[in-house]
């Protein structure tokens, strides 16, 4: 499978992707090490999200922000956006975690996030990416919904070769991002 997937970062790092390629982030986000971008679908402007990310997560000024469009190829996906039976590897998988959490009465960090899931997924080396439906509105304190507000596809690349090639698709240009929310941040 092929996928056109867009990252964001600060122009500092340009140079070094361009000589070294990517980094990993670290095994604690959300989806686990590997470095992340965003996918195109009907629902979900990758490019512009790479770019609010960069703004609204990273904190990055407009004039730093550059994104870079890949070529993500892969038959070692963990699809959890169109396979239903990836979905239930995941729930499985969650499921024993959830248990093992409860029975280990000297575990001093109870909490179950997606991450440790994934790693625990990860440990067999079956899958080079992760592909993920995820809600990217900002979550607000005092307002709960169910509503996916800000839907995105998000790539996790484990295995860097799977990365065939990456080229800068914009750089800073004059004018302002157009807001997704009625939110003051993203």
């Amino acid at each position: 499978m092929q996928i056109d997937a867009y990252h964001g970062t600060h122009a500092k790092n340009e140079a070094s992707i361009r000589a070294f390629g990517f980094l990993k982030s670290k095994e604690t986000e959300y989806l686990g090490e590997g470095v992340y971008f965003f996918e195109k679908a009907t629902f979900c402007d990758a490019l512009e999200e790479a770019k609010c990310w960069c703004k609204f997560v990273k904190k990055y000024e407009d004039k730093d922000i550059i994104v870079f469009q890949a070529s993500i190829v892969s038959e070692k996906i963990l699809d959890l956006v169109d396979n239903i039976e990836h979905r239930k590897i995941f729930d499985k998988v969650k499921k024993a975690l959830r248990l093992e959490l409860k029975l280990n009465k000297s575990a001093t960090d109870k909490s179950l996030e997606d991450f440790r899931v994934f790693h625990c997924i990860d440990k067999k080396k079956a899958f080079d990416v992760i592909r993920a439906l995820i809600d990217g509105a900002k979550r607000e304190a005092d307002f709960h919904t169910n509503i996916v507000r800000r839907p995105q596809i998000q790539i996790c690349v484990k295995d860097l070769t799977s990365i065939k090639t990456y080229n800068i698709i914009y750089r800073h240009q004059i004018g302002r991002y157009k807001q997704w929310t009625t939110l003051s941040e993203y």
